[in-house]
């Protein structure tokens, strides 16, 4: 899982772990690698707060091992940020750099850039591939940039605000919101900022997810994170959830569920590509139930529940949302629905624990709760589950 954050002074001794590595290093002039005190790390880090957020430097993560940096520096006169990422090795070639890189470009643009640059090495050439399918332009060096009329020996590559999808996105959002929707939306949702709620109905999110899919926008989109608003993310899910192909799908997701922060964009989209891939989804689901972030654990129970309780199900399944702890409302109340499912699809492996009261007594009353309110749960199974409060 991809986690991109704004550098700290904890992060200090990677950055100049990376900084070291001559293989990071030898496109900026560095083959050697750069080295770096301890006291000279802390002296550039108390720059970069003094600075922000007319620059910043963020820190790279994948499941929680640091890989890597991006950074932006804006120019006010210019109104235009210079952008830079680098990456060990090991981290490249995977769709971890587009994450970082996004990352950088979004903030940039949020705190006032009207453009975002980047001048790899001509020799770079994954680089200048990785800018190119970000939606990066080559054009000529602006004048403000060459010093003493020398040729550069880069490449100059330019992003306009209006290009990026975030922003373009958020204009045809606009279009279609409605304020009554918006506050429905808001009391439905909250424990996010009623702010970043815009007010656009699902149909016509999944119409504007269609369209991006379809489109060469596709990818830019899905590395320009996080998003901003609750519709965006709605429709960020709306599109993995299209992708066909098992790996790049469980990519887009593992790089996105850490910027869930809310419970319908934790289960409005099931990816198709999964109901295929069982086999391969069962790593990951068990990986998503164990994280500390309630909304990817939310997001692994669900995926237990659409997929693991008809013909793939087995009796160890139901161990693993039964020995998830945590406080947090939305999480308990997904362990309790996925026993409240269980109990109409897989009745007698699943009742064990209600009888031995194996769940925490709020999940265990809700589970049966759910089930007395479904449907699908028989009469005699409810009338006995009663005796279970």
């Amino acid at each position: 899982m991809i986690e991109v954050r704004e550098t700290t002074a904890a992060d200090l001794a990677d950055v100049q772990r990376l900084w070291a590595d001559g293989d990071v290093m030898k496109f900026v002039g560095f083959p050697d690698g750069l080295s770096q005190t301890a006291g000279q790390m802390q002296d550039w880090f108390r720059r970069i707060v003094s600075r922000r957020p007319a620059l910043n430097h963020f820190s790279i993560f994948e499941d929680g091992e640091y890989c890597g940096e991006s950074f932006y520096e804006i120019d006010a006169a210019h109104r235009s940020a210079a952008l830079d990422i680098k990456l060990f090795r090991s981290a490249r070639g995977r769709g971890i750099a587009a994450i970082g890189l996004s990352r950088a470009i979004g903030e940039a643009f949020r705190n006032g850039a009207e453009t975002v640059w980047v001048d790899p090495d001509p020799e770079n050439r994954k680089a200048v591939a990785l800018y190119k399918k970000l939606g990066f332009q080559q054009k000529a060096f602006p004048k403000h940039l060459l010093s003493g009329g020398e040729e550069p020996g880069s490449v100059y590559m330019e992003l306009c605000k209006d290009s990026w999808p975030a922003v373009t996105l958020y204009g045809r959002l606009m279009e279609v919101k409605d304020e009554a929707y918006r506050q429905f939306q808001a009391r439905l949702v909250p424990n996010i900022p009623p702010e970043t709620i815009l007010g656009v109905r699902t149909p016509e999110m999944r119409r504007i997810a269609k369209e991006i899919f379809a489109s060469p926008e596709r990818d830019a989109f899905l590395n320009a994170l996080p998003h901003r608003y609750y519709e965006e993310n709605l429709i960020h899910f709306f599109v993995i959830a299209m992708i066909r192909d098992f790996d790049a799908c469980v990519q887009a997701v593992e790089a996105f569920l850490p910027y869930v922060d809310c419970w319908p964009v934790s289960d409005q989209a099931t990816p198709k590509a999964f109901r295929k891939n069982r086999r391969e989804l069962l790593p990951y689901i068990k990986k998503w139930i164990a994280s500390e972030h309630v909304y990817t654990a939310r997001f692994g129970i669900r995926m237990l529940m659409n997929e693991f309780l008809d013909e793939d199900f087995r009796e160890e399944y139901p161990e693993l949302a039964a020995n998830k702890k945590g406080d947090d409302y939305y999480l308990k109340m997904m362990i309790a629905w996925y026993f409240a499912t269980a109990l109409a699809k897989q009745y007698e492996k699943t009742v064990p624990y209600l009888e031995q009261r194996r769940l925490d007594d709020w999940v265990h009353k809700k589970a049966i709760q759910k089930a007395l309110e479904s449907y699908r749960v028989t009469d005699a199974h409810k009338e006995y589950l009663k005796s279970l409060r």
